[in-house]
């Protein structure tokens, strides 16, 4: 459970740095490296889920 709670809540952390790329209101120019990681995340605590290993 807080292994894929941890995987989400950094998805949701790199949706919101990419929603501040958008908006122009980032701190760091390479913000937007960022912004694929959230589905990356997002997929694989997904996978946890479904009984996938988690490493």
């Amino acid at each position: 459970f807080h292994l894929v709670f941890a995987m989400f809540r950094f998805a949701v952390i790199f949706v919101g740095i990419a929603d501040r790329v958008l908006a122009g209101s980032a701190v760091a120019a390479d913000a937007a490296d960022v912004a694929p990681l959230a589905g990356r995340f997002a997929a694989r605590a997904m996978e946890v889920i479904d009984g996938a290993r988690p490493w």
